[in-house]
């Protein structure tokens, strides 16, 4: 809550911050962080995007997705170490997202599975045009281990490992 020295109303709202300076703000009421109507006071345009998730596991799967897609767009370039920064934070992620791996009993199991099978491709190609050929092998074998079984002649018609 904000008291305003003119009119002595009362505000209430979020601010982000850096360093005790207001860099971006919005008005609100609501006990949740609202996704839009952001304000510039000391930051730089654009107002950052703000996304709110139930749960961790869902934030960490989020960013995963996003650090995948930056991989794929660097592979289309040829930027290959871009393609490994990418990939290995989409790993991290991912990773955090569901620290069980396979033996996680939660829904959606299968996806995560295939999404990690095919980051771990796409950072094994990565390694493999950096002329790093042991981690490129690893993470490629990595990739076979996350499809399931049945899943094996999908595998190779779509090029994954």
């Amino acid at each position: 809550a904000h008291k305003s020295p003119k009119t002595g109303e009362v505000k209430h709202g979020f601010v982000l911050g850096r360093d005790g300076r207001p860099l971006y703000g919005v008005k609100t009421e609501k006990q949740a962080v609202p996704t839009k109507n952001w304000r510039v006071f000391q930051g730089h345009e654009p107002v950052p995007e703000i996304l709110v998730f139930g749960t961790w596991t869902e934030a960490c799967q989020h960013g995963a997705w996003y650090f995948a897609q930056e991989a794929e767009n660097a592979a289309k370039g040829g930027h290959w170490k871009v393609v490994l920064m990418m990939a290995d934070r989409a790993f991290d992620l991912h990773t955090c997202a569901r620290p069980k791996g396979r033996g996680d009993a939660r829904n959606g199991g299968l996806e995560w599975c295939e999404q990690l099978s095919e980051l771990l491709a796409c950072r094994s190609d990565a390694l493999l045009h950096l002329g790093e050929f042991r981690r490129a092998l690893v993470d490629a074998c990595a990739a076979v281990h996350f499809i399931p079984a049945f899943e094996w002649s999908k595998a190779r018609t779509r090029g994954i490992a």
